[in-house]
Formats: structure tokens, C-alpha cells, sequence
């Protein structure tokens, strides 16, 4: 067996550096959320979980928090059964249909969320739906096309001739579809909706423009009391998002090969 050619010294430092500006500020700001002060210090000065117990006393957290795992639910599972269909449909399609719907599914990928929350505010505005119906609507626009590109990397990897061999032998297109297409990209669809829970929960640009003071979601919350002097508390919230959103991956990749079927 070959072995693989070592990596340059100047390849492996790159790679530090860009690692190290992923993790040090999360690392500071989890840091940070363990401070005894009453305001923001990094060094942290001193050592309390006093402000992970305040976010449980803080109504307006909690209310944004709950909302964010509704909406985000809501936009994974929608999010789940669209991109599916897509990722069949582009699985079969060939020619100028293929390469225009692709265009226009993935389409949230590529376009700065500001303007696409841009969007929604003047279309939502006019439609009275700058609400929590809006911003679930939103969040499956922009989640769509995660879901999509995991099921489509399985598909176009997969063994093509199964369909074809149950459809030899008798079995009706949906027969095929339930016992046969879905099992098989079923990883796909687990980490693709996954990745489109924590893409909608942890959404802010989009939800700054269609969200209203009474439908404020957590990121929402956490952006606006920025403006003012943070709270440790808020600051024990991001950190508590972090480690979840880290946490769900880190095993959603160790089960389903996540950033694999991603971005393969």
C-alpha cells in the first residue's frame, strides 16, 4: 500500500492558522461566560456558573430560545421532504432543466443572506407575514439547498442500477421509492436535516428582517442586547450554542460521515 505523500511545512501551518481563527474566539467567548464579574471580562476574573442559572430567569431568552427550536424544526423537516424531492429530481435530469433548477435550488447558498432577508422584508411587508409564519417560510428557503446537496452526493454515489432492478421485478415507481431510493440516501436526509436545524436555529441575518418584537428568536435576542453592555449571561447562551451546535456534528459526522455527504 502506498503511502501518502507528506504535507509541507507551509500547508500545515496555513492549516493551523486558519483552524486557530475558527476556534480562538469561540474558546473566548465560552471562556468568557464563566467570569464572576457583572460585565464581559476575558481573562475571565474568577470562576461561577451564576450566569448559566440566570438564563433560565431570563423570560425573554427563554421565549426566543423556544421559538428558535419551533421554527427550526419546523424549517428542517419541510426543509427535509423539499430537498428530497429536489435531490431526486436532479438525480434524473439531464440538459438545460438540470443545470437551471440546480441554479435556482442552491441559489440561498451563494446570495448574501442580508439581501435575501431583504427580500423577504419587502415581499412578508406587503403579505402581512412578518411574523413567526414568515420566518419559519424564510428559514426553509434558506435551508433547502443543505438537504438537497447531502441526499443528491449520495444519489450520484450510489449504485444506480437498484431502481432499475426493482422496477425488473415488478415494483410499482412508489414501491420503489419507499423501499429502495429512501433507504438507501436515508443518511443524506438525517444529516442534511440536521444541518438545516442548526442553520435555522442558529440563523440571525435573515431573521433580523422578517422577525418583529414579538417574534424575536434566540440569535435575534443575543444580537440586540449586543448593542448595549452584554450581559455574562448572554455571553453563557452563545457559549451554550456553541457547544451544542459543536456537539451535534461532531457525532452527526461520526455516524453519518456528515461533512462527507455535505460537501462530497
Amino acid at each position: 500500500m502506498a503511502e501518502k505523500p507528506a504535507l509541507s511545512p507551509g500547508v500545515v501551518l496555513a492549516a493551523v492558522v486558519v483552524y486557530a481563527l475558527f476556534i480562538l474566539p469561540m474558546f473566548v467567548t465560552v471562556a468568557a461566560s464563566f467570569t464572576q464579574t457583572q460585565t464581559v471580562q476575558f481573562p475571565p476574573r474568577g470562576f461561577t456558573l451564576q450566569w448559566y442559572g440566570e438564563i433560565l430567569n431570563d423570560r425573554e431568552l427563554m421565549d426566543g430560545m423556544a421559538l428558535s427550536a419551533a421554527i427550526a424544526l419546523c424549517a428542517a423537516a419541510a426543509a427535509s421532504v423539499l430537498g428530497t424531492l429536489g435531490a431526486l429530481y436532479l438525480a434524473r435530469a439531464d440538459g438545460v432543466r438540470r443545470e437551471l433548477f440546480q441554479s435556482l435550488a442552491l441559489a440561498p447558498l451563494t446570495i448574501p443572506h442580508v439581501l435575501i432577508g431583504l427580500a423577504f422584508l419587502m415581499t412578508f411587508s406587503s403579505l402581512g407575514l412578518i411574523n413567526a409564519y414568515g420566518l419559519a417560510l424564510a428559514h426553509v428557503v434558506i435551508c433547502v439547498p443543505y438537504v438537497m446537496r447531502s441526499v443528491l452526493s449520495i444519489l450520484m454515489a450510489g449504485d444506480a442500477s437498484l431502481p432499475r432492478a426493482a422496477a425488473v421485478l415488478g415494483a410499482s415507481p412508489i414501491r420503489t421509492l419507499i423501499h429502495v431510493t429512501l433507504p438507501s440516501v436515508r443518511p443524506g436526509i438525517i444529516s442534511g436535516a440536521v444541518f438545516a436545524y442548526l442553520v435555522s436555529f442558529n440563523n440571525v441575518s435573515i431573521s433580523m428582517f422578517v422577525s418583529s418584537p414579538r417574534t424575536a428568536t434566540l440569535p435575534v435576542v443575543i444580537f440586540n442586547r449586543i448593542d448595549y453592555v452584554p450581559n455574562p449571561s448572554i455571553v453563557a447562551v452563545a457559549a451554550l450554542m456553541i457547544l451544542a451546535t459543536s456537539l451535534i456534528l461532531l457525532a452527526l459526522d461520526k455516524a453519518f460521515a456528515l461533512f462527507r455527504t455535505m460537501f462530497g
